[in-house]
């Protein structure tokens, strides 16, 4: 250590209360400067020159060993004045001479803040930061590398997963976390610690077949399905779609809008509800509203609404020839025309009337006109010129001075600020729709697979909201797949009992990995869609009927929980082999008609 220590070269301790000096120099292939204080070396600095820099000047590459050794001792340098050793003679007057380029005048700018002066030093004189600019590189750095071969390598892995010892070491490993951070934080955890053979796949698989990560967390992909549009209509008001504005604040007694949308035209119905309102309510709605102008449509698409699904409408549009087209389970996406014109509406109704927001109902039928009278991009017409045939008649605007009534000079004020701006903000919202669900990618499943659902409440009146349902469960399940609906549906068998409707949109299907045999009851939390399983509570009336030529007895049902209106005709036979201690004596007289529905 002594040795080291006296021998060259021996570096100097600064002393700060003396001068600094630099001896700088540049060559072919590198700069190089020692900083010195009464010719003792302090510090040495060398840099290879970059291929950009190899081509440039003689001064350029002198300036450049100056200025980077002054950079690089700035700690030593700033606040004190130092001499500046170079042979390039003509640095001498940097400061003071023209400088041409801007590359030049970035690197004189470097030096502003440092009191310092150039001294010319001829090269002979200049070694030992000559020495440095010129520093080879060294012989070739030869190293080896020692690997651990296996000779017995599948030898070693069969018996290692055939230790019970072993094997239970790693499923200790694998289990000890009380989260589940993923395969990279798994993997890094465990590797920390201990290493076997094969341990990035059993760790991979392990993460992989988690049946908690399966059910809570959430799918990084696209969702699966690709965009299967509706048949486009032959005619105006054959094919429509409906759903409803829900939540709104009370205006004049009406809490709610039915939109009715001609899915050909694109003609929209926007029929203000109050509540309550049942399914009979909604039909009589219907008729007077739509039936009357138009007549009775040859199909009708919504989603899965408590009235839509419910015995008494499926029964009525049945008798009159209509085919109602619903979306699969929670997927409401599917009558995506309605959703979009029902975001068109609630943009323009929280735009325009924000400050009043129970007034909307009086901008009601100016909102339906000027939606009807507005050109659609996918039409290249107006709704109101394709039901019509002709242009929509031009509004007259109001012109100051030009009527003496206040009241009708506001009305019509109010009136052309109201469409001016609705008409701004339905632009604007009305072809927001694009075709983005074909950037998805397709996803299938074959019979028998076995698959997580998700059920979403907020989306679909069919489950029930859940009290912290922000740390509910994401996905339920597994559920095997038993049959294929279409192009982008599928069918899952739910347990026995179950009231959600058991037909999915591919993007709510996750596959479950590992092996499963048993379905998982759902939560009853969940179970609370209408409309399917219930449970009879009186048996109204009876009579007998004439089916395929043959009579059969049936007994009208009054439904727990439902309204008289949802009673149905069924069966006596099968309600005797369904519900054996079911009472099918009369229990009230009730003439003629209802809902018939029979096992046959």
């Amino acid at each position: 250590m002594k040795d080291k220590l006296t021998a060259a070269p021996v570096l100097a301790l600064p002393d700060f209360t003396k001068e600094f000096t630099i001896e700088c120099d540049a060559s072919g292939q590198g700069i190089g400067a020692i900083l010195m204080q009464e010719k003792k070396p302090i510090a040495y600095f060398s840099k290879a020159l970059g291929v950009r820099n190899l081509t440039k000047s003689a001064y350029e590459k002198e300036l450049m060993a100056v200025i980077l050794a002054i950079q690089h001792w700035r700690p030593y340098l700033i606040g004190r004045r130092f001499m500046v050793f170079t042979d390039q003679k003509s640095l001498k007057q940097l400061l003071q001479q023209r400088i041409v380029t801007a590359e030049q005048q970035n690197w004189a700018a470097k030096l502003l803040g440092f009191d310092f002066d150039i001294v010319y030093k001829p090269g002979k004189l200049n070694r030992g930061a000559d020495a440095l600019s010129r520093i080879q590189e060294g012989g070739e750095l030869c190293y080896v590398t020692s690997c651990l071969q296996w000779k017995d390598e599948e030898v070693l892995k069969a018996e290692f997963a055939q230790d019970p010892q072993l094997q239970k070491i790693v499923s200790d490993l694998l289990n000890d976390a009380n989260s589940h951070p993923g395969f990279v934080y798994k993997q890094g955890r465990i590797a920390a610690n201990v290493y076997w053979v094969g341990m990035k796949n059993t760790v991979q698989e392990f993460v992989r077949n988690c049946d908690i990560c399966q059910r809570q967390k959430y799918l990084a992909s696209s969702p699966g399905g690709l965009l299967q549009p509706l048949p486009i209509p032959d005619q105006i008001w054959e094919d429509l779609s409906m759903d409803f504005i829900t939540g709104l604040p009370k205006s004049k007694g009406y809490e709610a809008i039915l939109v009715v949308v001609d899915r050909l035209s694109k003609y929209c119905h926007f029929i203000p509800l109050k509540h309550p309102y049942t399914a009979k309510m909604i039909a009589e709605v219907f008729v007077r509203e739509v039936v009357r102008l138009h007549g009775i449509p040859l199909s009708i698409v919504s989603d899965r609404d408590p009235i839509f699904i419910s015995n008494f409408w499926k029964e009525l549009f049945k008798l009159q020839g209509t085919h109602l087209k619903m979306s699969s389970a929670y997927h409401p996406e599917s009558d995506g025309q309605t959703e979009v014109v029902n975001r068109c509406l609630e943009t323009y109704l929280r735009c325009f009337i924000g400050d009043q927001p129970k007034t909307w109902m009086h901008w009601m039928a100016w909102a339906e006109y000027w939606f009807n009278t507005s050109y659609h991009a996918t039409t290249e017409k107006t709704p109101f010129e394709i039901v019509y045939g002709r242009k929509p008649p031009v509004l007259t605007r109001w012109v100051q001075g030009e009527t003496r009534v206040e009241a009708v000079q506001k009305e019509l004020i109010d009136r052309d600020e109201a469409l001016r701006q609705l008409r701004a903000h339905l632009l604007r919202a009305q072809e927001r729709m694009k075709q983005q669900a074909d950037k998805r990618s397709d996803k299938s499943f074959e019979i028998g697979e076995w698959v997580f659902v998700k059920l979403r409440a907020h989306r679909q009146q069919s489950v029930v909201s859940r009290i912290n349902a922000k740390l509910a469960a994401r996905y339920y399940g597994p559920y095997p797949v038993v049959e294929r609906i279409g192009a982008v549906a599928y069918k899952v068998k739910l347990p026995e009992g179950s009231r959600v409707h058991p037909v999915f949109h591919v993007s709510l299907l996750k596959k479950a990995v590992g092996s499963y045999h048993e379905e998982e009851t759902l939560p009853d939390c969940l179970e609370g869609e209408k409309g399917l399983l219930y449970e009879p509570e009186a048996i109204i009336a009876h009579r007998t009927v004439q089916v395929h030529g043959e009579e059969v007895s049936q007994v009208l049902v009054h439904w727990k929980g439902q309204i008289a209106e949802e009673a149905t005709w069924e069966d006596t036979i099968v309600m005797k082999s369904q519900y054996p201690k079911l009472n099918l004596e009369d229990k009230v007289v009730f003439p003629g008609g209802s809902i018939v529905r029979t096992g046959t």
